[in-house]
């Protein structure tokens, strides 16, 4: 890292706009590709294709509402069990309103998990699955988080996501890095990932850690890898040393820990047999 250089006003803006356009591709990523995005398909029925969208984050308020747009000459069953178990299946009739059909999972504690899918039957008892194949949908239960603890803990993550790959993208071109960046960074993380990160968690699922050596919660994991990895940065600036190339290291990192789904083998309630 020898040779860094000073960067004019319009190419640091041209590095904040790379990394704005980095941090959103991978929020939009995070969202898309977590456990807690809404299931999304479609299916043809009367030589028309029907698209749907089904939730797999139902609150412990209700019970969790699965509802299809579906022709009038359809007719349906929800088949649903708790996940991980062997427990028998459970069969719901699903009820017509209007150009939909609806049926009802019951509550389930915070935590709790169910796999479902749903069995369709035209006129002509023809039948049509959903998902198709052995593919099952997995919902999981939370209690609802108040929002003065998820906004924030949202915006903090994201912020530190934001100001890392501002410092690995000006980094990667010999940019001479903030020592005030990389404490924001850190500073953010820590406020984000183990202060708020625990209190969302206790009020979703009724635990606050669930990362090693408790569990195997690749998001505490995530956060925990991430904490270590910026503070050794602000080690080195406490020191009076150079952090240039522990900085880029822990942008990278931070990177690449982002493209990991979010909610990745989280809190499970146990069901027992």
């Amino acid at each position: 890292m020898q040779g860094s250089i000073e960067f004019s006003r319009r190419t640091r803006a041209a590095i904040w706009l790379a990394a704005l356009i980095l941090t959103s591709c991978s929020a939009i990523f995070q969202r898309m590709t977590g456990p807690t995005c809404p299931y999304r398909g479609s299916y043809d029925a009367e030589g028309t294709s029907w698209v749907f969208k089904v939730k797999r984050n139902p609150l412990t308020e209700a019970p969790l509402r699965v509802t299809i747009p579906a022709p009038a000459s359809l007719s349906g069953q929800l088949v649903w069990r708790e996940y991980p178990s062997e427990r028998p299946w459970k069969t719901v009739d699903m009820i017509r309103a209007e150009n939909r059909l609806e049926g009802l999972i019951p509550v389930q504690p915070a935590a709790g998990k169910v796999e479902y899918f749903i069995q369709l039957e035209t006129a002509s008892s023809d039948h049509i699955r959903i998902p198709d194949g052995d593919k099952k949908i997995i919902a999981r239960y939370k209690d609802d988080v108040p929002a003065w603890a998820l906004i924030p803990h949202i915006i903090f993550m994201f912020t530190a996501m934001l100001m890392s790959n501002r410092l690995g993208i000006g980094l990667a071109f010999r940019e001479n890095p903030s020592c005030r960046q990389v404490w924001c960074v850190f500073i953010t993380l820590t406020l984000g990932g183990l202060v708020l990160g625990p209190i969302v968690q206790w009020n979703a699922f009724g635990a606050a850690w669930m990362g090693w050596p408790y569990g195997h919660d690749l998001t505490d994991n995530k956060s925990a890898v991430l904490w270590i990895a910026w503070l050794i940065p602000v080690l080195s600036i406490l020191r009076k040393k150079d952090y240039r190339r522990s900085t880029l290291v822990a942008s990278v990192l931070t990177l690449l820990v982002y493209l990991i789904p979010h909610s990745l083998m989280g809190s499970e309630h146990i069901y027992t047999e």
